[in-house]
């Protein structure tokens, strides 16, 4: 099978799949390791997931990230526009809980004065997790992999209620995730798993221990 026809299978295989919202700093870190972007769509693939990102991460904190733009070019990751997240009735709604998400991530308010919120844009104000929570609440997705204790804590307060819950997978978290499901993982993903991520430090010292890697690594 040709490359192109492995493209298009993964596509229609994508759409029976859980969808995931994915975040900048998240991406990041797979697209750290050489040839990350191929780890990152074979294990998005083996659990299951399909990646989809906002449109404002993809076009303000991706736009310079050449294998990111690759993945959203090639649809491994879908780029989820404005119009497809809320239409003309309900664009009022967006706007009223982005300023609701914005006060409380940076505890103040948002200023009318400033561009519109869909074209602002503004270093460390969390607006990438703003726009993507807003984005899994009016779309009913499940899921968002972020490493900012932020964006947790904006769903933990804002986000969750009794009628909708969005769980944040932190890039630890998402470790553990592959330790509970390494049954669905193929033995060369857990080899480059390994290989790669027990390279990676982070405050408390590797970001996966030898006791998970032979977690992962157990059939």
């Amino acid at each position: 099978m040709d490359a192109e026809s492995r493209r298009i299978r993964y596509l229609k295989e994508k759409i029976m799949r859980t969808q995931v919202i994915i975040d900048a700093d998240f991406l990041n870190i797979f697209l750290s390791f050489k040839d990350g972007e191929i780890l990152f769509k074979d294990i998005m693939e083996s659990l299951g997931f399909s990646p989809v990102i906002h449109q404002y991460v993809a076009d303000n904190e991706l736009d310079v990230n050449q294998k990111a733009k690759q993945l959203i070019d090639e649809n491994i990751i879908e780029r989820i526009p404005y119009d497809k997240i809320f239409n003309d009735k309900y664009k009022k709604f967006y706007q009223i809980e982005f300023e609701e998400y914005y006060k409380e991530m940076n505890k103040k308010m948002w200023e009318s004065d400033k561009t519109d919120i869909f074209h602002y844009r503004k270093a460390r104000e969390n607006l990438g997790e703003i726009h993507s929570c807003i984005m899994a609440h009016f779309l009913g997705l499940k899921y968002f992999m972020s490493n900012d204790g932020g964006a947790k804590e904006l769903v933990i307060r804002r986000v969750n209620n009794n009628k909708f819950q969005l769980t944040v997978l932190s890039f630890e978290n998402f470790l553990n995730l592959l330790v509970e499901n390494k049954k669905k993982l193929s033995i060369d993903i857990k080899k480059r798993i390994i290989e790669k991520l027990l390279k990676v430090e982070n405050n408390n010292g590797y970001i996966i221990s030898k006791k998970d890697a032979k977690l992962i690594k157990k059939q």
